[in-house]
């Protein structure tokens, strides 16, 4: 199975699962081939991509970072939330629930060593700021781990990044829907959200710890002091607000919106590495770049020295040297073979030079070719 982007979808491709809504809705099942029609609707729903199966991805296995219906619980709860707005306040019995089911996330986070591999799914526009909200729970939980925080204090960070955005409920929905860039106007209004959160969740009867409140105020803050709301810089943002930052700010690129297309993994981790110390705490990014796969399984790529391979399992020491299937040579089809690009002797030379449309598989963009952190 491979993720295939929306915009390079065709018509006979297959289905490698199920089609659905952050909701559990069924809109095509495992299996369905694609027509114009169904392509057509998919896209105006606004999906990100679409898992397929074909004999190029044959046994590739696509895991996620957490359990698809835990992952589905979250965003469920996180909308209930949002949707309650300004005017209903969290109650206890909300709070309860939220902390089970956090205690239920990171439970399986620490059980695994999997890399953050397709984190990045099919969400779709409508769905974004609940799937975002989950994914950078999920991502800050893992870079929390990577940075040995305790049990603890990772439980603190999940609700904190869960509820990063809170403050949006405060932000017109003319401006959080616009499908084009925001005027500075709406710009500020829109960099109230992360103060108005703090607020909201400062009100919670201590529901929310102090170290979660700063991190959702401090979300927005960089590294070099050119963030909103207060303008800090290094060591005055707090802990949990530079590992959100990263996390946020990573999602929201790998993610379509309507007035831009997604990055691919490997281009944000460029921008991210790119930002060392001017948007990011080195350290903290480099936590989090260790928990997250440049290649997914599934992605094409061109290796430096001609051929093209699928990536078929990332290692998670060493995440810019993946497993890969060989199935073409200079342009010429091979028989396929497996090279693993962390210990075979052959390869040590070999880097992936480029990304492949999933479709026509030509190259989309170079690789990750800065040194891994």
């Amino acid at each position: 199975m491979r993720v295939v982007p929306i915009n390079e979808l065709r018509p006979d491709m297959r289905l490698g699962k199920d089609v659905c809504s952050a909701y559990g809705e069924l809109y095509l099942r495992k299996d369905t081939l694609l027509t114009d029609e169904y392509i057509r609707r998919l896209h105006t729903l606004g999906f990100n991509g679409i898992v397929i199966d074909d004999p190029l991805s044959e046994g590739i296995e696509l895991e996620d970072l957490v359990d698809s219906t835990l992952r589905d619980r979250a965003v469920c709860k996180v909308r209930e939330l949002y949707r309650r707005g300004a005017s209903c306040p969290m109650r206890k019995s909300d709070w309860r629930s939220l902390e089970s089911l956090l205690h239920d996330i990171l439970s399986e986070l620490l059980e695994t060593e999997r890399l953050a591999n397709n984190i990045i799914d099919l969400k779709a526009f409508d769905d974004y700021t609940f799937c975002h909200s989950v994914n950078v729970a999920f991502l800050s939980a893992a870079t929390g781990i990577s940075l040995g925080l305790t049990r603890a204090k990772l439980h603190e960070l999940l609700m904190g990044a869960i509820l990063h955005d809170i403050g949006k409920i405060y932000v017109p929905h003319s401006i959080l829907s616009k499908p084009s860039a925001l005027t500075r106007e709406e710009f500020e209004i829109m960099k109230t959200h992360s103060r108005h959160g703090y607020e909201y969740l400062s009100g919670m009867d201590d529901m929310v710890s102090q170290d979660a409140c700063i991190g959702v105020l401090h979300h927005h803050e960089r590294f070099d002091g050119r963030g909103y709301p207060s303008g800090l810089a290094g060591g005055q943002i707090a802990a949990f607000g530079r590992i959100i930052a990263v996390c946020d700010v990573y999602d929201a690129i790998t993610s379509n919106r309507p007035y831009r297309t997604a990055w691919s993994p490997s281009e944000a981790i460029e921008y991210i590495m790119g930002n060392l110390s001017i948007q990011f705490e080195p350290d903290v990014a480099r936590a989090f770049l260790k928990r997250i796969a440049p290649y997914p399984a599934g992605t094409l790529v061109r290796l430096s020295d001609g051929r093209a391979a699928i990536v078929v399992r990332n290692n998670p020491d060493l995440v810019f040297r993946p497993l890969v299937r060989i199935y073409e040579h200079e342009g010429e089809p091979v028989t396929p073979y497996f090279i693993d690009m962390a210990s075979d002797r052959t390869a040590l030379s070999v880097t992936i030079q480029a990304v492949l449309s999933q479709s026509t598989q030509k190259p989309l963009s170079r690789g990750c070719i800065l040194e891994a952190p």
